[in-house]
């Protein structure tokens, strides 16, 4: 790699652009993956919105002497 980075002109502001736009997009993409890959998992547990606000409600510590009857 830094044999390759020393072929690339860092000094052009149009190289420079490109190289961080790919970098956005890279993480956009590994975001993407990770996002895709934890609903799949979450949704074979029967939790396919493990955050929602009623789970957030029913573990937060005020709720305990709402379900309680």
């Amino acid at each position: 790699m830094m044999q390759v980075s020393k072929r690339i002109p860092f000094d052009d502001p149009q190289t420079l652009l490109l190289v961080r736009a790919g970098y956005v997009l890279s993480n956009l993409v590994i975001i993407g993956i990770y996002a895709y890959v934890h609903f799949v998992i979450n949704k074979k547990k029967g939790m396919a919105f493990p955050h929602s606000p009623t789970v957030i409600w029913a573990f937060s510590t005020n709720a305990g002497s709402y379900l309680q009857t």
